[in-house]
């Protein structure tokens, strides 16, 4: 579809929806950029390769000739969209009615709040924050001949709070724009969207939810996540970010969605919340082959988050320098990281979950060869509830240090696998051996793979030959010492031993 854009300030829904272009999001090209003046704007065009014209209502002798104009140029560059991207000027009534049902606009407020003529850019969000109203927004619409008038197409509200300013609800508003703005573009220039003859939006509903579209990265530790993300993208999946996470990927080139946009919501309480909302976990949780959960994610406006990439703030690595209760100690417990984990590992079916960072490569694998399987799925979830049932065992493990062990009503040990062992306590059984250390205390030169009962041996040998203070030698059969002795050298001590019970002796651990 031939779009043509109409702008008057800095052009950065032009540039948002340049982008989009680019990546393949929209499926639709911009003809040409038409301003009412010299902007910024035109300058994006031009770097571009985009023709820019500067037409004035004050240039032509009557609002006739202006408009003819403007028909001149649409018919030249065939356009079939016009799109106003902060245009301060009205268009001619007849050039609207037209192009009735194929120019659109975005305004900066929930329309017909705060719209009308004098109402643009930073005037709105004063007239705003001056009424004491606490909901603003953005508002898409189909443009017709009055000022901010016009059948709706897509609102999204935003909570205004007690410390915004102008300037801060513009920015946030912006953030929402250069996301809604372009995605409304592409369902009109897809057919999703349109005008019917009664004037009024027709939308046709993605009933197709399945697959990997979107994912959401928050990180705490973020080796690995550029590459990462750069996979994603490649494969075509949109990225939602919060806070640090998100602007390290934007400076590192990573095209992301700041995850206020979606919530519409800023973090609050210096971060503690950033995800805990509705339209993040409605987004994971949903159930995609069930119509009423669909249903009611549409009705709501909710996207579908399909993959979820979180790791948690580094509690265990805190712990270890800071005491008990401290406040730096408990502002690195995380919670939003924790839930959006747990709400992924439950919707295995429809969300994956990556908390491990050596995971990204095989999954990026994975997903490039679209090979995300109900195992892999499975095993991914497993390892989510593993890493978060650890994280809150080295939190109550730290805060409870200090109580008595006789002050417990359970106690939990959590295990380190060394390795599989030749058979168990019989030949049939099979057997592991974990610890609470990650290595041995001792090390094997030669022979075959040890047994549950070789390891009983050598550790009851061990223990037995420590109670003597001169040379002594134990010989251990089936967690039985068959035989004892001492001397005053290690060579003979042994021959004492042996001596004690030479049949039982064949086989065992000295």
């Amino acid at each position: 579809m031939n779009l043509a854009i109409f702008a008057s300030g800095k052009g950065s829904n032009f540039k948002a929806i340049l982008e989009k272009i680019k990546k393949g999001k929209i499926k639709g090209s911009v003809r040409i950029l038409i301003a009412n003046k010299d902007c910024p704007a035109i300058q994006i065009a031009r770097q571009a390769g985009l023709p820019a014209l500067i037409l004035r209502q004050k240039d032509f002798e009557t609002p006739k000739s202006y408009s003819e104009r403007l028909f001149e140029i649409c018919s030249q560059y065939k356009i079939e969209l016009i799109c106003l991207a902060g245009y301060l000027a009205k268009l001619p009534d007849d050039f609207v009615n037209k192009y009735y049902g194929k120019i659109i606009n975005i305004h900066p407020a929930l329309l017909p709040s705060f719209g009308g003529k004098g109402f643009y850019g930073i005037n709105v969000h004063k007239a705003v924050i001056e009424s004491g109203t606490k909901i603003s927004g953005v508002t898409i619409h189909f443009v017709d001949t009055e000022y901010d008038c016009g059948p709706i197409i897509a609102q999204e509200a935003i909570y205004v709070g007690a410390n915004d300013t102008p300037e801060k609800l513009a920015e946030r508003i912006s953030a929402i724009e250069h996301r809604l703005y372009p995605e409304i573009i592409a369902k009109i220039c897809e057919k999703k969207i349109w005008l019917n003859e009664y004037k009024k939006v027709v939308y046709e509903k993605d009933k197709n939810l399945k697959g990997i579209k979107r994912a959401l990265i928050s990180v705490s530790d973020k080796t690995g996540i550029i590459e990462f993300a750069r996979e994603l993208e490649k494969s075509g999946i949109e990225i939602i970010s919060t806070g640090g996470t998100y602007k390290f990927l934007k400076e590192n080139g990573i095209e992301a969605i700041d995850i206020e946009s979606i919530t519409t919501f800023p973090e609050m309480l210096d971060g503690r919340v950033k995800t805990l909302n509705n339209k993040i976990f409605g987004g994971i949780l949903f159930k995609r082959d069930n119509l009423e959960h669909i249903n009611e994610i549409i009705a709501n406006d909710i996207v579908p988050i399909d993959m979820v990439v979180v790791n948690l703030y580094p509690f265990e690595k805190v712990a270890q320098k800071e005491k008990n209760w401290s406040e730096n100690l408990i502002e690195n417990i995380d919670i939003g990281g924790v839930s959006l984990i747990r709400a992924a590992a439950k919707n295995y079916k429809d969300a994956i979950v990556v908390c491990d960072t050596n995971d990204y490569s095989e999954i990026a694998d994975i997903i490039k060869k679209d090979e995300v399987n109900l195992e892999t799925r499975k095993k991914l979830a497993i390892k989510a509830f593993e890493y978060t049932s650890k994280y809150d065992t080295i939190i109550h493990k730290k805060l409870s240090s200090e109580l008595s062990i006789l002050q417990k009503d359970m106690i939990e040990l959590n295990l380190n696998k060394l390795f599989d062992l030749r058979y168990g306590e019989n030949p049939h059984q099979k057997s592991s051996l974990y610890s609470l250390s990650q290595t041995l205390p001792f090390e094997k030169l030669n022979g075959k793979e040890l047994s549950y009962n070789n390891l009983l041996d050598a550790y009851g040998s061990v223990s037995a030959v420590m109670d003597f203070d001169k040379p002594a030698c134990v010989i251990f059969k089936h967690v039985t010492p068959c035989g004892i002795g001492t001397s005053q050298n290690i060579f003979t001590a042994f021959e004492n031993a042996w001596n004690c019970d030479p049949l039982s002796a064949f086989g065992g651990i000295i």
